[in-house]
């Protein structure tokens, strides 16, 4: 097991050293070596600690509770406009006073399948340590430390998996990665695998320009956020959707709730789908136009699913050249995920405390917050009062979830309990919210949906870099087809270990083992070694005695090379003519072009090969039996090409995979082979 575990470290290590690398087996690799607390899926956890110049800030947690609380209500309003006006697909950012390992504030995210969020709190975090000196930030998601893996191409020879826990902080603004030297004089021992946070805030103290990460690491990360805030507004959708009147109104007093509702319909599963063959709550006599923003990735997901509502809901949708056809589609879509997430919210009503607008009016601290947005111009400067009244339900929402500390309950069963009050509370006025459906601004262009491959070339070489230039220079190039079929056969050569198969990038030189000379070298040990020459220790073997006993039915021929390769062509002639015999004869490709849909006929046949000549007058008989049936058949043969088979199974089976990963492309891509984009499609 140790040992399994040093190789396991080897080649995490060659992940580093190497300029390529398999990102999903480098992910995986760092969640399996870095001891970081088990995070649920696509979440990540983030934990702003306090340092002196004389070291960690150690006090009693009953004494700074009421401190780091006002330190949280502080970081809101100081970043409160691209906190707010960021559209969350799961869970906001949100701060709350933790009392161990010592007192601090930190908090974590579900970010669900936008990764954006995770990068955009990084953003919130550098911001944060640019306002706050004193402060040292570690965030890390369920994969491990992400930072690291995203600056992997550019780290120092000396950090690895194993020993970068608390070495890799945020502080004044700037990426900290505190080094071998550094950590040896506060813990004196450079390969402490403990290195504790103490340890590491009292090095960010002593010496913070000595911790500071190398550029091209502070660029590599720093490339994933280039264009906050202003990126926050591109990366949303204002669409047109025709839903039940009280669903629009929900979407304005609780914004937050219509991203549950989205991953609710997105995610749905057959027992989701009970709900939407009644939609009790919402049904479509009450439908209105209506215009709401959503994040690029929440129209993409509701655009691309195909649903068919029960007929027996009312929701008829008309043809897909109808000019309404896509808001009504939007519309059953959305509102269909909050029917969803009433029934979740069902579970359990009655059971958890929600905090309403109504008691957020009279709480003192959401007093303070709003006149600390008022301070900062979030609301003052807005003229349109609609607007206005959607950005203070905005910030209303975001402090509730700010606010948040009960999570015995799923997102999912939270968000449809403030559905399920807000039906009843809030007030519907269909008559107005028709009569601003003809007031509605155009919806946003959504021509970016249909990238054109041009584009996602060009967004893979910005994304790769250097490298993916690199890897664009060497697709343009003479694609050599035999590279399948010879790393095909090295890959089959190659023993399997006692788990699976070894890739080619699996192996390591310097920690193989020479498993033949290992068995001689445990036979001496024993006094098993037995020569194969010696006639004499093999008749005294006791495992002979056993053979003794028992009649040969069949002996093997012990002819020449020339006589066994004679027999093994005639084997695989054997085998060909009974493939030639099935359906799948028109589907292999054989010598001469035969094959892959083209008539047998359409080709001159090939000399019928005779069997060979069998030494053994044992088998006699099965040799005349084998020269008569051949005779019977066809002179129609023509042996099988394994070769051209072979590619052609493979690039069929890439192909078929429309450019998304599979098992083929994987395979490949494993064995060192990168097959260019199929250019000939129509």
């Amino acid at each position: 097991m140790c040992a399994k575990i040093e190789s396991q470290k080897v080649r995490v290590l060659t992940f580093f050293r190497l300029k390529t690398w398999h990102e999903a087996d480098l992910i995986h690799l760092f969640t399996r070596e870095m001891d970081y607390p088990k995070l649920p899926e696509n979440t990540v956890e983030y934990n702003v600690f306090f340092i002196e110049k004389t070291g960690v800030l150690k006090k009693d947690f009953s004494d700074v509770w009421p401190q780091l609380e006002r330190f949280c209500d502080d970081v809101y309003s100081l970043l409160a406009k691209p906190l707010l006006d960021y559209i969350w697909h799961n869970e906001p950012f949100r701060l709350s006073p933790f009392k161990r390992p010592f007192p601090h504030v930190g908090g974590r995210t579900h970010f669900g399948d936008n990764t954006e969020d995770e990068w955009f709190i990084v953003y919130i975090l550098l911001e944060l340590s640019k306002q706050y000196t004193n402060t040292a930030i570690s965030v890390y998601d369920d994969a491990g430390n992400f930072l690291l893996i995203e600056a992997v191409e550019h780290l120092p020879a000396w950090l690895g998996p194993e020993n970068s826990r608390n070495r890799v902080w945020i502080h004044r603004g700037r990426i900290h990665i505190i080094s071998e030297t550094l950590a040896k004089q506060g813990t004196g021992n450079a390969g402490d695998e403990e290195f504790s946070v103490e340890a590491a805030l009292a090095c960010l103290a002593k010496e913070p320009a000595q911790t500071v990460a190398p550029k091209a690491v502070e660029n590599a990360i720093n490339k994933r956020i280039n264009g906050y805030p202003k990126k926050i507004s591109d990366a949303q959708h204002r669409m047109h959707c025709c839903v039940p009147a009280s669903v629009a109104v929900l979407m304005k007093v609780k914004p937050s709730v219509l991203s549950a509702a989205i991953e609710a319909f997105y995610l749905r599963d057959p027992i989701d789908l009970r709900a939407c063959k009644a939609m009790k709550h919402f049904p479509p006599e009450t439908r209105v136009l209506t215009d709401v923003a959503t994040s690029k990735l929440q129209y993409v997901q509701l655009l691309q699913q195909k649903y068919c509502p029960d007929k027996r809901t009312g929701w008829d949708l008309p043809g897909t050249d109808d000019p309404h056809y896509r808001a009504l589609d939007l519309g059953v879509k959305i509102a269909s995920g909050f029917e969803i997430l009433c029934a979740y919210g069902e579970k359990i009503k009655g059971k958890t405390r929600l905090l309403t607008h109504e008691e957020l009016d009279a709480d003192k601290e959401w007093k303070d917050f709003h006149e600390t947005l008022l301070k900062k111009g979030y609301l003052r400067d807005i003229k349109d009062s609609g607007e206005q009244t959607n950005k203070l339900n905005r910030a209303r929402d975001f402090f509730i979830e700010s606010r948040r500390v009960d999570d015995t309950c799923s997102s999912r069963e939270r968000h449809g309990a403030y559905v399920l009050h807000l039906l009843r509370t809030a007030d519907v006025d269909i008559d107005a919210l028709k009569k601003q459906s003809y007031q509605l601004a155009p919806p946003d262009d959504d021509s970016w949906v249909n990238l054109a491959p041009d584009d996602v070339e060009t967004t893979l070489k910005a994304r790769s870099g250097p490298q993916g230039n690199g890897s664009a220079k060497r697709r343009e190039a003479a694609f050599d087809p035999t590279l399948i079929t010879e790393s095909m056969k090295r890959f089959m050569d190659i023993a399997s270990g006692l788990e699976s198969a070894e890739f080619p990038d699996e192996k390591d030189d310097h920690n193989s083992m020479d498993t033949r000379a290992m068995d001689n070298a445990i036979g001496k040990i024993l006094e098993l070694h037995i020569s194969e020459t010696d006639d004499e220790g093999r008749n005294s073997s006791a495992m002979t005695d056993y053979s003794d006993e028992e009649e040969h039915v069949f002996d093997m021929p012990r002819g020449s090379k020339t006589e066994l390769e004679s027999i093994q062509s005639y084997l695989q002639e054997k085998m060909d003519r009974e493939l030639a015999k099935t359906s799948d004869k028109k589907t292999l490709a054989r010598e001469n072009g035969i094959g892959l849909g083209k008539s047998s006929t359409d080709a001159p046949k090939a000399p019928r090969r005779p069997p060979p000549p069998v030494p053994d007058r044992k088998n006699s008989a099965m040799a005349g039996d084998s020269n008569e049936s051949i005779d019977e058949e066809d002179d129609d043969y023509h042996p099988v090409n394994v070769n051209v088979n072979l590619l052609k199974n493979i690039l069929e089976s890439c192909n078929s995979q429309q450019g998304l990963a599979g098992p083929a492309s994987v395979m490949l891509k494993r064995m060192g082979v990168n097959l260019p984009a199929n250019t000939n499609q129509p």
